[in-house]
């Protein structure tokens, strides 16, 4: 998901590449998997993916990520070591990272444990152009009726991110939000991702991608294509 930004006086934290702020925009490619129980071969068919797709940022949720750095190429580094089993994996030779940090969202709504949203902002090491990238895996909301997780829950996660995103945001810096959101009740169509899409993200999967229609985590993969 990639936010559209409508606030005009906003700046864009300053860098090392360009004093005001950020460059020229550049073409990225972002990719984002739950990797709950995959190991090996698995694990193999989904580098090579990342590979041949050359992505820049992988958002990633119940990581195993000493064995997935293990068959990535050494240019992928992790933005900052997983915490709840959420983190970013980035291209190293292409983007600097300034700054991260993890937003608490929840503990033990669903019986699962800890939830958080992970904050990166990334500047180009060629045209020092800055991006913001959130990754995040919410609770399930059908696990048990017991569970204090729901929509609603679900929806107070937002809240708590969008606020976090707004601290963040600037025109200059676009913001890509990608993670595992266990969304169940009406899937792409219900009130959770409705809720993300008037917060002014676009969904750049169905824009580019506009005949793939269902829960994505029906599918193996999904790439991102470039994207400005």
């Amino acid at each position: 998901l990639h936010r559209v930004d409508r606030r005009q006086r906003q700046m864009c934290i300053r860098d090392r590449y360009n004093e005001e702020g950020c460059g020229e925009a550049v073409d990225l490619k972002m990719m984002s998997y739950n990797l709950a129980n995959a190991k090996d071969a698995t694990l193999q068919i989904i580098a090579q993916h990342i590979v041949d797709t050359d992505a820049d940022f992988i958002a990633v949720q119940e990581c195993p990520c000493d064995e997935l750095l293990a068959v990535l190429p050494d240019k992928y580094r992790l933005s900052q070591d997983p915490r709840s089993g959420v983190t970013i994996v980035y291209d190293h030779e292409k983007w600097l990272t300034l700054y991260t940090d993890f937003l608490p969202l929840g503990n033990n709504d669903d019986g699962w444990g800890e939830r958080v949203m992970h904050w990166a902002r990334f500047s180009n090491r060629e045209s020092g152009h800055c991006v913001n990238v959130y990754n995040t895996h919410f609770c399930v909301s059908i696990r048990s009726p017991d569970d204090s997780c729901d929509v609603e829950r679900q929806i107070a996660y937002l809240d708590k991110t969008n606020a976090f995103i707004q601290e963040r945001q600037s025109p200059l810096a676009p913001s890509l939000f990608a993670g595992d959101f266990n969304v169940f009740d009406g899937f792409e169509s219900g009130p959770v991702l409705e809720e993300i899409k008037s917060q002014g993200f676009v969904d750049l999967l169905r824009q580019f991608e506009s005949d793939d229609t269902g829960p994505t985590f029906l599918s193996l993969i999904h790439i991102s294509e470039p994207t400005r």
